[in-house]
C-alpha cells in the first residue's frame, strides 16, 4: 500500500517546465488548480525562480495562485523536499485548493519575507509562466555555492 501525498506545484515543477523531470517517477498528475487563500508569488532575477510568500503587512499583494495537484509518493516528496530545501529555506505546509479531487494539497512557502522582491522593477504574480520560466537559471548553473549545493541534494537523492 503506498501513501501518496497532493502537493500543489506553481513554478518549475509545473508540466513543461524546467525542473518537471523531478515529477516523472513517483508522481500523478491530477489537474490544474488555484489556492483558495491568497499568497504573495514573485519570479525575481537574476535566476527567476518562483517564491511564494506570507506577510500580514503585505496582504493587499497577495492573490489567488494558479498552478497544478501532483500526487506525489514518500520517496518523490522526500526529494521534492531536499530540492526545495526544506526546513532552511522553504517550508512546506497545507492550503486548501480548488481542483476537482483535492480541497487541500501541501504547497511549498519561503521562508521569511523578502519585501524588495515585491517592489519594481520586479512584480507580484499570480502565475508562473513563460515570461519567467526562459529566464530561469537551473541551480547547477548558478554561482555561490549553488552549484555545490545541487550537487549535494542529488548525491542525498542516491542514498
Amino acid at each position: 500500500f503506498l501513501v501518496m501525498t497532493p502537493i500543489f506545484v506553481y513554478g518549475t515543477l509545473k508540466q513543461g517546465f524546467p525542473n518537471s523531470h523531478f515529477l516523472k517517477e513517483g508522481a500523478e498528475y491530477k489537474g490544474k488548480a488555484t489556492t483558495v487563500q491568497s499568497y504573495i508569488m514573485v519570479a525575481p532575477g537574476p535566476y527567476f525562480s518562483p517564491y511564494v510568500m506570507v506577510s500580514d503587512i503585505h496582504q493587499h499583494l497577495a492573490r489567488p495562485i494558479k498552478g497544478e495537484v501532483w500526487l506525489v509518493s514518500a520517496e518523490t516528496l522526500t526529494k521534492l523536499d531536499i530540492l526545495e530545501g526544506v526546513p532552511d529555506y522553504y517550508q512546506r505546509v497545507t492550503v486548501e485548493v480548488e481542483n476537482p479531487e483535492f480541497s487541500e494539497c501541501d504547497i511549498y512557502v519561503r521562508r521569511g519575507f523578502i519585501e524588495d522582491w515585491t517592489q519594481p522593477p520586479f512584480e507580484c504574480i499570480d502565475e508562473y509562466t513563460e515570461k519567467w520560466a526562459k529566464d530561469y537559471v537551473m541551480p547547477s548553473s548558478r554561482p555561490d555555492g549553488w552549484k555545490e549545493r545541487y550537487v549535494e541534494m542529488t548525491l542525498q537523492w542516491k542514498e
